[in-house]
């Protein structure tokens, strides 16, 4: 990416991305980021957009191109970042690419999960259900990860949340292969209060 267009991306200037010659798809610094990743990263959503309009390819899963050096993806950081209108900007231009994993393994709602950020859990379950079934490279599932990383925050989502509930309750099963030992000793830390968990 020359510095020019870092300049661009980093500032927001979305008329100067707009006019840019040629494809963005080879423009990436040398960490691997592409101008689409700044924006997520930056929370930059107009430029988003106008990255998503010229080049709807850059959401596509492709491993050279599109995803920086430690294998994000914009989905990474917008979810990191607990951005719900980054989030639901690249769902709406290509869902899909929320199910790439990074280098360890973790997808967008995995990363959701252990931030924190049970808004942006509650968009990636609206658009793609079955993320209640996606397990990362270690087999686990966001609801695992939620629980080792103790997000009080995801955890309240899920047990008084009615959206959740009308539509995911069903899923709350046990995983094959699961303990119930290992929920219950799992969830320990935790003791209701005033119709919310709380920590011990």
């Amino acid at each position: 990416m020359d510095r020019e267009l870092l300049e661009a991306a980093t500032s927001g200037d979305v008329k100067y991305v707009q006019d840019a010659r040629g494809t963005l798809v080879s423009k990436v610094t040398v960490n691997g980021n592409s101008v689409l990743h700044i924006a997520a990263k930056l929370g930059l959503l107009e430029l988003a957009e106008a990255v998503c309009r010229k080049e709807f390819s850059l959401l596509r899963y492709n491993k050279n191109e599109h995803e920086d050096a430690t294998k994000s993806t914009p989905f990474h950081f917008a979810a990191a970042h607990g951005d719900t209108r980054m989030v639901q900007l690249l769902l709406r231009s290509k869902p899909s690419a929320a199910y790439v994993q990074d280098e360890d393994g973790f997808s967008a709602i995995h990363v959701a999960a252990s931030a924190g950020h049970p808004k942006i859990i509650q968009e990636l379950l609206r658009h793609c259900p079955d993320f209640m079934e996606h397990k990362h490279n270690k087999g686990r599932n966001f609801l695992r990860v939620t629980i080792e990383k103790k997000k009080l925050e995801v955890v309240n989502l899920l047990f008084f949340s009615s959206f959740f509930i009308l539509y995911f309750a069903p899923f709350l099963l046990l995983p094959k292969g699961c303990c119930p030992g290992f929920f219950m000793s799992s969830w320990s830390f935790l003791k209701p209060t005033k119709g919310r968990l709380q920590a011990i």
